[in-house]
């Protein structure tokens, strides 16, 4: 009764109460007491059930003010692999996620932190407002940017060259197929993660746009120059005059396909030499 009076002491009260049922079974208490096989396995089975519970329990106090912890230190755009960072604590992949999902639906748990469950990554943004608006004000400036250039190479005095100053207009429209493309592209992928969630929608909410700008900045620039340099390629290749936006369209969502493997790639071998490392760091202090 003195545990619900405390705020956040829920976990304690179940280790509590899951502790009593581990001492209630006889195998916890008497484990040379002549049993057969059959109820030696299930009361086994049963210590374990509970021994799991008492685990994730103790995780949903711990793990939290670790995963605080790394995001204070950490600077915008880094992230966490937290199934590589935290296979010791939770070595169920079941539970990982499970505390995944607590961490992302649990409010005001994480501070400064976002949590992508699919992926199992925990990025960090900036708590400072300022600059999560300029975040988002360079953004908006290098798509600006990029239209600009586009602009400016159909405006080049160069012989031959095969994007002119006539064929701005389709080759305007064609960026921004490009643009669409992408945009198509990452919505696919977000219904593909709500299937695997079970059908249960991702926690959309505008006031966590800047959060996720800010969080993947250098990400968002990557796929931007991307697209850019894949509709340069494609104009080049196959002439402004034969640009379409169909063709761009294709050129788009195929980058951001391309660019969603990389970028997988890359964060699982990140998170592999993280848990080597965590690994290597263990045994030193170990010994």
């Amino acid at each position: 009764n003195l545990l619900r009076g405390i705020p956040g002491a829920e976990p304690v009260r179940r280790i509590v109460s899951l502790w009593a049922q581990v001492e209630a079974i006889p195998l916890a208490h008497d484990p040379d007491a002549a049993f057969s096989v059959q109820e030696y396995l299930r009361q086994l089975g049963v210590l374990e059930a509970l021994c799991r519970k008492i685990v994730f329990q103790v995780g949903l106090i711990t793990i939290p003010e670790r995963v605080n912890e790394w995001l204070r230190l950490a600077r915008p755009g880094y992230y966490i692999p937290f199934h590589d960072v935290f296979a010791d604590e939770l070595p169920d992949l079941e539970e990982r996620v499970k505390m995944l999902n607590y961490l992302a639906w649990a409010p005001r748990v994480l501070t400064g932190g976002l949590v992508n469950v699919e992926m199992g990554l925990i990025y960090r943004y900036s708590q400072n407002p300022m600059h999560r608006y300029l975040t988002a004000v360079g953004v908006a400036l290098a798509f600006v940017a990029a239209s600009g250039l586009i602009v400016a190479a159909c405006h080049l005095p160069l012989s031959d060259w095969p994007l002119q100053p006539t064929r701005l207009g389709t080759l305007l429209v064609g960026w921004a197929a490009v643009l669409v493309g992408v945009l198509v592209h990452i919505g696919i992928s977000t219904t593909k993660q709500v299937q695997l969630q079970g059908g249960r929608p991702p926690i959309i909410a505008l006031e966590d746009a800047l959060l996720w700008i800010n969080a993947r900045f250098g990400y968002i620039l990557f796929k931007l120059l991307m697209a850019l340099m894949g509709f340069f390629a494609l104009a080049f290749t196959t002439g402004a005059d034969k640009v379409t936006p169909f063709s761009m369209f294709l050129v788009g969502y195929g980058l951001d396909s391309v660019i969603e493997i990389f970028g997988i790639s890359l964060e699982q071998r990140a998170a592999t030499r993280l848990g080597a490392l965590k690994r290597r760091l263990a045994l030193e202090l170990m010994g």
